[in-house]
């Protein structure tokens, strides 16, 4: 192709986006841009989720200080000694790469990049979506629209981009494959789609394992040859494998004591349930009114469900992860949603009953965002009260940097500083101390710091906690508001 030809085809394609397009696509990704930006603008000085500061930060913010380390390296070291929970980096490393891009490009606040990328990654997450309703699913632009309108403002499309940008990342590349499945074969096309695919897995394990099985239910529905899906998917596949999470060949979430199991049990089946209701209440009716045959929607909610409740029909050989599945039901639920809608008919009060409940949908998503009003009630394990919320309530952040200050100065060398995971980021953040002077092991979140206690052997062992800790064993030394340090006093 001479360069002639390329400016005659690229004319072409430039006059069949017409203006009305180009507003409908700033529209889409403005309200999705602007919902997300809002909590990052009423907490001026810290990114807004917990994943936010756990992870993304405290690896970016050591990657700016040692610029001249390469990524391999840094990688090792940060691995090594300061971050407890190993899979971080394998489960999405596309996404840290382009984090450390930005540091390096930039040379910026890494705060202010996590508050910058959250809603461009919103923004970008409501293009793919909406693209996928028009071209795989053959939507109108107007029930497209009205469909990725509706996902932008539910809570559970909120709660996925309050701190999980990896998986935001993850869907966009979902849903472009999903597209690039649906449209007609050639050998351009499967590169792309092998790509695409890889770019999925790279961004999140989970996402691009939901592609694959989507993918194949896909074809299995179509009846088309499903072998070629999996020749595409060969190198993601391979991938997938290699950075295996060794927690997802757990499939035992219960113990098998009867006690522990009976209460175990029931805890996970409220909680699932509590997740659900928060989440799709509002709109079931309109799902279940909508819900119709689809190759690529029906395949994709087979799995969800499956993953979303395996644990009540499964306990002991449930699908792990049970809230990330019951999260991604938004997506195939704001497509039935909007058809459920559209079939809605009360006469000459239909069109006010839409208005009305579309109304209603946009309030409670800005509400939501805002923090103003939710109706985040039932006691869950997921989804925050409301998006304007850290690791920690932000008026203790002030109380925890000045307790780990105190720390700076008064702990001893070769110790051993106990995190729980809600404060494991801002002490990687905020603690000047060399990691190689004093020692942070992180533990998960609601868990003991006891039982790893076994297996450290510091000089002395402290941990971070509130002042009205009741593990045995620890003795406050400092604290400030309701955060203190511990010290051990039982090490032999």
């Amino acid at each position: 192709m001479n360069f002639s030809q390329f400016t005659k085809r690229s004319n072409r394609w430039i006059a069949k986006i017409s203006n009305r397009n180009i507003s409908i696509y700033f529209l889409i990704f403005f309200l999705a841009f602007f919902l997300r930006l809002l909590p990052e603008i009423i907490i001026r000085t810290y990114p807004v989720g917990y994943e936010t500061i756990t992870y993304y930060a405290p690896a970016m913010i050591q990657f700016q200080d040692c610029s001249a380390v390469s990524f391999i390296e840094f990688l090792t070291n940060f691995l090594s000694t300061n971050q407890p929970f190993e899979n971080t980096f394998v489960a999405g490393p596309f996404f840290y790469l382009l984090m450390f891009s930005l540091v390096e490009i930039t040379g910026d606040n890494s705060f202010l990049i996590l508050k910058i990328v959250a809603p461009v990654l919103y923004g970008v997450l409501a293009l793919s979506f909406y693209f996928f309703s028009l071209k795989s699913l053959k939507f109108s632009k107007k029930t497209a629209l009205l469909a990725t309108i509706f996902m932008i403002f539910q809570i559970a499309t909120l709660r996925i981009s309050w701190d999980r940008f990896r998986t935001v990342l993850a869907l966009v590349f979902f849903f472009i494959s999903l597209i690039l499945i649906t449209k007609k074969d050639s050998l351009r096309n499967r590169v792309f789609l092998s790509g695409t695919i890889l770019l999925t897995v790279l961004s999140r394990d989970y996402i691009g394992f939901l592609l694959i099985i989507v993918s194949l239910g896909y074809c299995l529905f179509e009846k088309k040859d499903f072998k070629k899906v999996l020749v595409i998917s060969l190198p993601s596949i391979i991938v997938m494998i290699l950075i295996l999470n060794p927690v997802y060949l757990n499939w035992n979430y219960f113990s098998q004591e009867s006690i522990f199991f009976i209460s175990n049990y029931l805890w996970g089946v409220q909680d699932s349930l509590s997740i659900f209701i928060i989440s799709f209440l509002l709109i079931l009716p309109l799902v279940i009114k909508g819900f119709s045959k689809n190759s690529i929607l029906n395949s994709m909610l087979i799995w969800l469900l499956l993953g979303s409740f395996s644990l009540i029909i499964f306990p002991w050989f449930s699908i792990p992860g049970y809230q990330r599945w019951l999260m991604l039901l938004v997506f195939p639920f704001s497509i039935y949603a909007t058809l459920g809608l559209k079939k809605l008919n009360f006469g000459k009060y239909s069109s006010k009953f839409k208005i009305f409940y579309m109304s209603l949908i946009l309030i409670l998503g800005i509400s939501y965002s805002l923090g103003t009003f939710s109706y985040v009630i039932l006691p869950n394990s997921y989804i925050p009260v409301n998006m304007v919320q850290s690791s920690i309530p932000w008026n203790e952040i002030d109380d925890v940097k000045e307790v780990l200050g105190w720390f700076d100065v008064n702990g001893v060398t070769n110790s051993t500083l106990l995190c729980e995971e809600r404060f494991l980021g801002w002490t990687q953040i905020y603690l000047k101390r060399d990691t190689v002077d004093v020692k942070i092991k992180g533990y998960i979140a609601g868990g003991s710091p006891l039982p790893i206690i076994e297996g450290i052997f510091s000089r002395q062992i402290y941990l971070i906690w509130y002042i009205d800790n009741n593990y045995s064993g620890f003795e406050k030394l400092y604290s400030k508001g309701r955060i203190a340090i511990f010290e051990y006093t039982l090490v032999s």
